[in-house]
């Protein structure tokens, strides 16, 4: 429940399904948390990091060390990093340079990723809508012919009966 986790979930606008893993964020247990988190996540698409800012240095001790940098390249599922806040940006943690991916902030990483993940299912309901576009004009391209053969074959018969009355009126005249 930190101010990191929480500005990620407000900008995240795609309903799947998130798996939290709880993990210390400052301090020597950092480091064994998160290489634990990487080491057992199974079945997910990525792995992001998550942390809101505060001091650089304090940030730095706990996440920048070999061993979970060794981790995060060994992982076979992408590692993204999301720590700080926008005035941290010139800060760079070492831990954002060997992700897979960095985002500035965890609100910036939250609408990224739902860009990321929205824009593929937008144009693919956008190409669903265009082929039934062409199948609703199609359709309707075909009634409009059948209602004008129609009109037509109508139009033949009425003018056919017309003149056969015509011819029969004036055989009685």
């Amino acid at each position: 429940n930190t101010q990191g986790y929480n500005d990620f979930i407000q900008q995240f606008k795609v309903p799947i399904k998130l798996n939290l893993i709880n993990v210390c964020l400052e301090g020597e247990k950092t480091k064994t948390d998160i290489i634990n988190a990487i080491e057992n996540t199974k079945n997910s698409d990525a792995i992001l990091i998550i942390r809101g800012g505060g001091q650089t240095t304090d940030i730095s001790l706990s996440f920048d060390c070999l061993e979970l940098f060794k981790s995060i390249k060994n992982s076979k599922i992408p590692v993204l990093t999301s720590i700080g806040h926008y005035k941290d940006s010139n800060d760079q943690l070492l831990i954002t340079r060997v992700s897979d991916m960095d985002f500035p902030t965890p609100s910036t990483a939250a609408s990224e990723m739902s860009k990321y993940i929205l824009n593929p299912l937008i144009e693919k309901k956008i190409q669903q809508i265009l082929r039934f576009q062409k199948i609703i004009k199609n359709r309707l391209n075909q009634l409009n012919s059948s209602f004008n053969r129609y009109n037509y074959t109508l139009l033949n018969k009425f003018n056919e009966d017309f003149s056969r009355s015509e011819e029969h009126t004036s055989e009685l005249q």
